[in-house]
């Protein structure tokens, strides 16, 4: 591992501990070995730092997650596909082996959405773009009679994305929730209410 990298595990690991405010980047350089100059050879800022990390660590995933949604499919191959994702991204975002999203990623991530606007539009961006590919999906279905043509491509989209999020959310909250070996079950709802009667 290069110092930029090491300087990232650490950041990572004590941005989740102690928050934005409680980090500090005399704290960092002490975990990676390093000198506070060390720091700033790399980054200008705490600032910048968490700015990159989150970027990393967002925009990796989503690459990920985009290319899921864009592959020629069926609107039902599509679904499969989606809830499929989950655990790639329970796996990025994990800090453990029984799984789970770690919690102390949602309360970094809705931190840097408030503090930094760039990072906000970098969710609000995430968002957007799998709403619109996955209604484009749904109208291409449509068109081929998988997909009811009263559906509303958008409102469907958006549930699809907060049924996503909250299984995450709630599995990562209570164990008795667990979504893993539920995602049929979940598809197969979804998918009887999108097919045409």
């Amino acid at each position: 591992m290069t110092t930029r990298d090491n300087i990232f595990s650490a950041a990572l690991d004590m941005f989740l501990r102690l928050g934005y405010e409680g980090t500090t980047l005399d704290a960092v350089a002490d975990a990676v070995g390093v000198t506070k100059p060390a720091i700033y050879y790399h980054f200008k800022s705490k600032e910048e730092l968490f700015k990159e990390l989150f970027r990393g660590l967002f925009e990796g995933m989503a690459q990920g997650y985009f290319a899921l949604l864009e592959l020629d499919e069926s609107t039902s191959e599509m679904l499969d596909s989606l809830f499929g994702a989950l655990s790639m991204i329970e796996g990025e975002f994990s800090s453990s082996d029984n799984g789970g999203i770690d919690l102390a990623y949602l309360p970094l991530m809705i931190d840097g959405a408030r503090r930094f606007p760039e990072l906000r539009e970098i969710l609000d961006g995430f968002y957007a773009h799998s709403i619109l590919l996955i209604a484009a999906r749904l109208e291409a279905g449509k068109g081929i009679g998988e997909v009811r043509i009263d559906l509303d491509s958008n409102m469907a989209a958006t549930a699809l994305i907060a049924q996503f999020e909250g299984l995450l959310l709630v599995s990562s909250i209570a164990p008795s929730c667990d979504y893993r070996g539920m995602e049929p079950g979940i598809v197969e709802l979804f998918r009887r209410g999108m097919e045409p009667a």
